[in-house]
């Protein structure tokens, strides 16, 4: 009789035995619902404290999640599993969560923040209430492999193993942290219980573009639409602030389109990005506009139309673009359509999450259990679904959460 039949036998037959890789987002979230639900509870983290990224979120405001139409927030193989798991825990559920929890919530345009505007207010109260469940947290334990035996599940760290009934995977992936900062590589433990695994990129990160610098444009920020194209294919558009740097474009709208463009560079395609600095009018409209201005000031250079409209900074790029050309037609073509070709980004330090990840082909969107290996669960962003800015990725962690943490907790 092995060691976990043994030990199965004297223990209470109405309790399991919950093991969470990773003290982020989703793991203590996965934690105080299954501890909620009955378990007993163990939480391995990596780091000397936890939620170490959650306080980073929403540039340490934590944006927890969004009350806004989830239909597009979401990108993945197969992003009508997030839309599955919000519904089964929904932002209104999370705000009633935290609510309950200690934290009062505001609402800015949809995107919920805790009135506190700080992220340590969150995690405060994770921990709490954690300790209130009586969850057990081990801080500097890196975890190396895992075993299946018959009745149970070995967790070997460097320091120690662990027997446990069930497991959830939430240690989370390399985005906003350096290399000496990285988590418990939760794709391996993954593929070791047998998952495969759609290659990781950044998202929601700085691109970079070809000869950014010869713009002369960095620190420039304007309100601008960028359109995303793969050799000459249309692939999604987005609006807001534009921060233009050394070496390429950044901003929320930049963000949005992405881990589109790095997943279609990681398939050798063309990709480039078209830049509306004047997306209040039309191209004709605006060339309209322009040539009255020239006509009542018919001494100004051409770019000198742009000033008061465009920033001063920008019009050293624009005036590139005009290749010596005085046609205020042209000008409106070169403001409305600034081509730009994308040729990476800055990297998972400068990402705030990741594209691609654990397939969600095999695991459960019912119960975020892998469909490969029964009591195996996952959560957040070690599946492959990343959502836009805006809390949506907070909130599919606390949604995969408290799927896998509900569901482990039961006694079948």
């Amino acid at each position: 009789m092995n060691s976990c039949t043994s030990e199965r036998r004297i223990r209470m037959k109405n309790k399991n035995r919950v093991l969470i890789i990773g003290a982020g987002a989703s793991g203590l979230f996965a934690a105080i619902t299954a501890a909620g639900y009955g378990a007993e509870v163990t939480v391995l983290e990596k780091e000397k404290n936890a939620g170490r990224k959650l306080l980073r979120t929403g540039n340490g405001r934590c944006n927890l999640t969004n009350v806004g139409d989830p239909s597009f927030a979401y990108h993945g193989t197969d992003r009508t599993f997030a839309e599955k798991i919000l519904h089964a825990f929904s932002p209104t559920d999370a705000i009633a969560s935290f609510t309950k929890m200690g934290i009062y919530t505001t609402n800015r345009d949809g995107w919920i923040y805790p009135h506190s505007d700080t992220a340590e207010s969150v995690l405060t109260v994770l921990l709490w209430r954690a300790k209130e469940l009586h969850v057990k947290i081990k801080y500097c334990e890196q975890v190396r492999r895992i075993e299946k035996n018959e009745d149970c599940f070995k967790v070997f760290t460097d320091t120690w193993h662990y027997e446990t009934d069930k497991i959830i995977l939430a240690c989370g992936t390399a985005a906003s942290l350096t290399e000496k900062q990285l988590p418990a590589n939760g794709y391996d433990l993954a593929v070791q219980m047998g998952h495969s695994v759609i290659r990781p990129l950044p998202a929601l990160v700085p691109l970079k573009v070809k000869d950014a610098s010869r713009f002369k444009w960095a620190g420039v920020r304007v309100a601008a639409g960028v359109s995303l194209y793969a050799d000459d294919l249309f692939i999604g558009t987005s609006h807001g602030q534009v921060q233009l740097t050394d070496s390429g474009i950044s901003g929320i709208p930049v963000f949005a389109l992405s881990g589109q463009a790095l997943r279609l560079l990681e398939g050798r395609l063309n990709v480039h990005a078209v830049l509306d600095f004047f997306p209040e009018m039309s191209e004709e409209a605006f060339a309209g506009f322009l040539k009255k201005r020239k006509n009542d000031h018919p001494d100004r250079k051409i770019s000198d139309l742009l000033v008061g409209i465009l920033p001063e900074r920008l019009l050293h790029a624009v005036s590139m673009e005009l290749q010596g050309s005085t046609d205020p037609e042209m000008l409106s073509h070169v403001v409305k359509n600034f081509n730009v070709r994308i040729t990476g980004s800055q990297g998972f330090p400068c990402a705030q999450c990741t594209s691609g990840g654990v397939s969600t082909a095999e695991v459960s969107a019912d119960t975020c259990e892998s469909l490969v290996m029964k009591g195996f669960y996952l959560t957040g962003e070690v599946l492959d679904i990343d959502g836009e800015c805006g809390g949506w990725n907070l909130q599919f962690a606390w949604s995969t959460g408290y799927l896998a943490g509900k569901h482990a907790a039961e006694v079948l």
